[in-house]
């Protein structure tokens, strides 16, 4: 065992190595190295003398978001209660650090056994919550050596991770240190089951529970009704370069385009208005006067915290990444009933196989394949029938936040 976790120390070490030579040169490494520097005394800073209540830990910004509804469950449950929230990415942290849920931000320090006991000696939680995929052994070793509560919410396995070879049997122990393992789906279970976890349950993915909030919460947005001049649309969120290329050799099949990109950096959006040429105006420029934009057909969105909003504009959604490492979020276009489009790189993700199987979803790899969905979608009422799938999906799949907090309050966690 101690030779093992000697090799995961060593790549640890090596990992961290690699971080700190690539922020000589690459931003997000940088602030990955910056955000650590200090770590000790900053946590002892922002925690009060008797620890917190509740730590979640989030890799990035799409565990946040897996999170998040647990999160603000808990703090309408317990308002008094001390709740921090680390990231492992700085693409979490940069952009919830200011989160006004829990009372402190900040990253996770590096993996190892003197790092784990003084960040909990530290912090000294009541109860902590994993979210998905983390699984710091020294950090859940000293969890369990000091007998605090651990959860591991939204999660997913699958046959080829560690804890199911041969090799890997020490960090299969691991998972017996969850009090609880609340897993997305049954092969999940199945997984956990046959290999001696018996502390675990189907609850689902709270991202259905968070995208049902952010549509209830979606305000009608003055400027995009004036461009759009009731015409019908297509919203493309978290779009990139080979995403935006193939849009713009169908974008003349619709009246009117919501441009969305993951990153809004201004190469990036300078590209995208070149590609798609005089027929773009940004949203910083229509949003004061939309009256005089209204013959332009693509409008680009350069800023953070509107997509989830804007998909309640659209006839249909093309979701970006599949292009790339994978699609991003296509549940918070389907809620609002409608249908969603991506590339080809969806199948990693269980809602994208669901929704192409019940007809609610569609994947293309070419350009003509986007067109000859865009035909089939023009016709109502097989839009209409695949946005009811979408939505009816999201419903049906909703509930998880409920069964975790469930159980948090019948294990009284939270009581003392």
């Amino acid at each position: 065992m101690e030779l093992t976790f000697l090799v995961y120390d060593v790549i640890i070490q090596v990992y961290a190595m690699l971080i700190r030579v690539s922020s000589l040169f690459n931003p997000k490494a940088r602030l990955w190295v910056n955000g650590r520097k200090g770590w000790r005394q900053s946590l002892k800073n922002k925690v009060p003398a008797g620890g917190v209540d509740i730590w979640m830990h989030c890799a990035s910004l799409g565990e946040f978001e897996q999170g998040r509804p647990v999160l603000e469950a808990l703090r309408s449950l317990y308002p008094e209660k001390c709740i921090l929230l680390t990231f492992f990415s700085p693409s979490g942290y940069t952009v919830r650090k200011d989160y006004p849920i829990v009372n402190h931000v900040c990253y996770l320090p590096l993996d190892s056994r003197k790092n784990a006991r003084i960040f909990l000696q530290t912090i000294k939680p009541k109860l902590v919550i994993f979210v998905k995929y983390e699984f710091w052994f020294h950090f859940i070793r000293e969890i369990s050596k000091q007998q605090i509560p651990l959860l591991l919410i939204s999660a997913l396995f699958r046959p080829g991770q560690l804890f199911f070879r041969s090799y890997g049997k020490v960090f299969k122990q691991s998972l017996l240190s969850y009090n609880r393992i609340f897993v997305q789906d049954k092969n999940s279970l199945d997984l956990l089951k046959n290999t001696g976890i018996e502390e675990c349950v189907i609850a689902g993915d709270t991202r259905f529970d968070r995208v049902l909030t952010v549509m209830e919460q979606s305000k009608e947005i003055r400027a995009i009704d004036t461009f759009l001049q009731g015409k019908s649309a297509w919203v493309a969120g978290s779009t990139w370069p080979p995403d935006e290329q193939v849009i713009r050799g169908c974008s003349d099949l619709i009246s009117k385009w919501i441009i969305a990109p993951h990153e809004i950096k201004e190469d990036h959006l300078l590209y995208i208005e070149k590609l798609f040429g005089e027929k773009t105006v940004r949203y910083s420029i229509l949003k004061d006067a939309p009256e005089k934009f209204t013959d332009k057909t693509i409008l680009l969105i350069d800023n953070v915290g509107m997509l989830s909003s804007l998909y309640r504009y659209g006839q249909a959604a093309y979701i970006g990444g599949g292009f790339g490492s994978g699609i991003h979020n296509i549940l918070e276009a389907g809620v609002y009933g409608i249908p969603v489009v991506f590339g080809p790189k969806f199948q990693k993700f269980k809602e994208a196989k669901d929704l192409i199987y019940l007809q609610g979803a569609f994947s293309i790899t070419l350009e003509n394949e986007l067109k000859d969905v865009i035909v089939r979608l023009g016709n109502d009422l097989f839009s209409k029938s695949a946005g009811d799938i979408c939505a009816h999906y999201v419903h049906e799949h909703a509930g998880a936040t409920e069964k975790i907090i469930r159980f948090i309050q019948e294990k009284r966690f939270l009581t003392n």
